[in-house]
């Protein structure tokens, strides 16, 4: 992929939990496992966001490079259902402090309500790219269990 094609796929992002700062063309170029990676975002000492040059794959770039969206249009895809998701779970905070004063909810329900509403961001970000949380312990599932944790 040309840098041209990687900032057109990646225009439309949105809000993501990555602390680095996202970069503009030309993009630096990352070699790792025999793949030449167009670096996008950089969190200086800790990793890269990398897009494939060939595959068109996007990557947590550390000690070895981590599959995040199987292209730079689903990471985009999954950026804007993350913002939405942030957004919701921001009013639902919101809600949760105005009644604040209820004791009538225990800590049961409210870790129910949290991972309910992990389960509905999983789930749009697979519609968006099944990729994306394959795997538990990847950049999008740890994003979308971390906006659970926030629903009271």
């Amino acid at each position: 992929m040309t840098d041209e094609q990687i900032a057109a796929a990646l225009a439309g992002r949105a809000a993501t939990p990555y602390p680095g700062e996202w970069q503009s063309p030309p993009f630096r170029d990352r070699r790792e496992g025999g793949r030449v990676f167009a670096v996008v975002a950089i969190d200086p000492g800790l990793s890269e966001i990398g897009v494939d040059r060939d595959g068109g794959g996007v990557y947590l770039l550390g000690e070895e490079p981590v599959l995040v969206n199987a292209s730079a249009a689903a990471f985009t895809a999954c950026s804007q259902v993350y913002a939405a998701a942030s957004a919701e779970a921001d009013r639902l905070e919101a809600a949760a402090e105005a009644i604040a004063a209820d004791d009538d909810v225990d800590d049961d329900e409210e870790e129910d309500r949290g991972d309910a509403f992990t389960e509905v961001v999983l789930a749009r970000l697979a519609a968006a790219d099944p990729a994306a949380v394959a795997d538990e312990n990847a950049f999008w599932s740890i994003a979308a269990e971390e906006l659970g944790y926030r629903i009271p």
